[in-house]
């Protein structure tokens, strides 16, 4: 247990809104009430004028471009009595140039800030990643906040020596804590394995999945154009590929279309399944307790979280991932898979090709996937990040 119970503002996007941060935030939250009962949450929702029902742990809004709503919300925190501040940091997410009101709010605190990093900007020139004065702007921006604030938890190894090495952050004010995952004991997986058909899936089918809000910069399309070649290298095999998840609130649905289009065009509209909800834990899990290879084609390389990798893990899949930051340390370090390309169905084609012939290979990365999975169960990391609140309050 923490030393003293923590009383902490956490800002971020927040739930309902349909946001991987806001889900992240909110299983954070029930992750540390489950190592301390005796913490107090506050919340400081950023909103994207979704008009959305907040639940009554959010005591203020701040809508993203209205520059009043972060000096309010600065002098709202500082009057607390809480003893800390745990920001989640997407861009995207806080209102100006690159996000930069957030360094605002910041210069306006005067409580201890613990920042979380989603996304760390690396120097990269490949046309499919963020450009070389793109990525200078987002690092000057960053290297400011991160003179505001006291600590900073980041997902990987990898993304903690880039912060060390080319921002220029001391190695004390960089803790890695990994992104959480959901607890199943040994009797909810059993019930949820092995059941293919209460799924739609026939007995013997090997399913390769990919879920979460659905984009264009989820690279899906890739892993459709790579399926005839799948299923031709593998005639004896019935391969399905599951779509599952909404499309993203702030995307089109053009991108959906054209995927439906693109599984028709390339004669496997009978091998692409789509669930296109907004899917609860227990359908996710149920996806995924079923699934032969969990695939992430992403295009971001400078992706240091994941939710729904995270999830793949607890629930033992093989892992298929483009070498975006979070999935490549994971696949070097831990074994849990395979890396592809980017935009690369060749590579697609090559590797889950071959893992759909080797079942034997595939078992020993589920197994390495669910031993790791093991340990980042959401109440070890709501620890975790108490052991960081401790740290502060010494």
């Amino acid at each position: 247990m923490t030393m003293k119970p923590h009383k902490i503002w956490f800002i971020s996007s927040y739930v309902p809104r349909m946001c991987g941060i806001a889900t992240f935030t909110d299983n954070l939250m029930d992750a540390i009430k489950a190592a301390d009962q005796r913490s107090e949450f506050l919340v400081c929702a950023m909103d994207d004028d979704g008009g959305y029902d907040y639940p009554d742990a959010v005591k203020c809004v701040i809508r993203q471009e209205e520059s009043g709503d972060y000096s309010k919300a600065a002098e709202l925190i500082n009057a607390s009595d809480a003893d800390v501040v745990c920001i989640q940091h997407e861009f995207g997410i806080f209102g100006g140039f690159n996000g930069r009101k957030l360094l605002d709010l910041l210069q306006s605190l005067n409580k201890p800030v613990v920042l979380t990093l989603h996304t760390v900007p690396i120097h990269q020139t490949e046309p499919f990643v963020i450009v070389p004065k793109r990525f200078r702007s987002r690092k000057k921006l960053l290297q400011q906040i991160f003179r505001q604030v006291r600590i900073i938890t980041v997902m990987t190894e990898t993304a903690r020596e880039y912060l060390i090495h080319h921002y220029q952050v001391s190695p004390d004010q960089v803790v890695v804590i990994p992104h959480g995952a959901p607890v199943l004991t040994e009797v909810g997986k059993s019930g949820y394995r092995r059941a293919k058909e209460a799924i739609g899936f026939e007995k013997n089918d090997f399913v390769i999945s990919s879920f979460g809000l659905i984009s264009p910069k989820k690279g899906l399309e890739y892993v459709i154009r790579a399926l005839p070649a799948i299923i031709k290298q593998n005639p004896e095999v019935s391969v399905k590929y599951l779509i599952a998840g909404r499309m993203h609130p702030k995307k089109s649905d053009e991108y959906l279309t054209g995927l439906k289009q693109l599984a028709k065009d390339r004669g496997v509209a009978d091998r692409v399944v789509f669930d296109n909800r907004y899917l609860t834990f227990e359908e996710i899990y149920r996806y995924l307790a079923n699934t032969d290879i969990y695939i992430t084609p992403y295009y971001a390389k400078e992706q240091v979280s994941s939710g729904t990798l995270s999830y793949a893990l607890a629930a033992g899949c093989c892992v298929v991932s483009t070498p975006y930051i979070f999935a490549s340390e994971l696949v070097k370090r831990f074994g849990i898979g395979e890396l592809i390309e980017f935009r690369d169905e060749q590579s697609i084609k090559r590797v889950v090709g071959r893992l759909v012939a080797q079942p034997e290979l595939v078992k020993q990365y589920r197994q390495n996937a669910e031993k790791f999975g093991s340990n980042i169960h959401w109440p070890q990391i709501g620890q975790r990040f108490l052991d960081v609140f401790d740290q502060l309050a010494r």
